[in-house]
């Protein structure tokens, strides 16, 4: 009986756990307000609390990295 009992707690528990907070990505910068891949549209993305900023890389023909 006791091992029954720690499961429904357990279950009750893990039922009632707040939700992850969404991971936000924000894709080339704040790309929705600013021209895509400036420092500026990095910056507003920033401040407006993205968790992570994607930028796309390619290489050039010189082999540095570029922004597309």
């Amino acid at each position: 009986m006791a091992i029954r009992h720690g499961i429904m707690l357990f279950a009750t528990l893990a039922s009632t756990a707040a939700p992850a907070a969404p991971l936000v990505i924000a894709h080339r910068g704040a790309s929705g307000y600013l021209p895509e891949h400036t420092l500026e549209a990095k910056a507003v993305a920033h401040a407006q609390g993205a968790d992570f900023i994607e930028q796309d890389v390619v290489l050039t023909l010189l082999l540095r990295s570029s922004g597309c």
